[in-house]
């Protein structure tokens, strides 16, 4: 699942720009924003499972870890009804993409 975590954030930034208007309106720099908190929520979900999926995800360490990423600034570029797309958005990618890395190993 490691050496899938590229892909996976590649295949989420995709999705995102084919099916939200608002994201292809971005800025380049807005768009490099928003793909650095997929990597960091992909590489958190793939650290949560290699642990055993026995931490809280609502852990403050959690969410520092996947929002930390992002500059302070972006809040003013992203509100919370297009955080709440691109969460969805990436958490379907996530899901079509699980079966074809459940068979590569961690």
């Amino acid at each position: 699942m490691r050496a899938a975590t590229g892909s996976l954030s590649t295949a989420a930034v995709t999705r995102m720009e084919a099916d939200l208007a608002w994201f292809r309106e971005l800025g380049a720099e807005e768009r490099s924003w928003v793909g650095m908190i997929v990597q960091a929520g992909v590489q958190g979900f793939v650290d949560w499972f290699a642990d055993g999926g026995g931490a809280d995800p609502a852990d403050q360490e959690v969410v520092v870890q996947v929002f930390g990423a992002a500059p302070r600034t972006m809040a003013g570029a992203v509100d919370l009804h297009q955080t709440v797309d691109l969460i969805k958005t990436h958490h379907r990618r996530g899901r079509a993409q699980r079966p074809a890395c459940s068979s590569s190993p961690t």
